[in-house]
């Protein structure tokens, strides 16, 4: 418990009571549990506000990508005919190679 051994946590007790008396330090740990308590609960409640608002938010994102997906027509929705971007490429560098070689004959 906080990297204190059971010694440590004896000597830290009776300093405690030596101070504050056997009358006080009752009521000192109960107040000190019921801060403890009241803390945890906030910390889970903002846990609990930020996981609502990153689940809204990734509904929002959701709603918006089948917004646009259904907005698309329908000739470029799922299309498999339409050739890649490396297609696209490899088309290109040989059209470029052809004109190169055309200039050099």
């Amino acid at each position: 418990m906080f990297g204190l051994g059971m010694g440590e946590l004896l000597l830290i007790f009776l300093i405690a009571l030596i101070f504050l008396g056997p009358k006080k330090l009752p009521e000192l740990a109960q107040g000190l549990g019921k801060g403890i308590r009241e803390f945890n609960r906030a910390r889970q409640g903002l846990m609990d506000e930020v996981q609502q608002a990153a689940s809204e938010e990734k509904k929002d994102e959701n709603k918006k990508e089948s917004a646009v997906a259904n907005s698309m027509p329908q000739s470029l929705k799922g299309n498999e005919n339409l050739p890649s971007t490396a297609q696209i490429d490899d088309r290109e560098k040989a059209k470029s190679q052809e004109q190169s070689s055309s200039r050099i004959n």
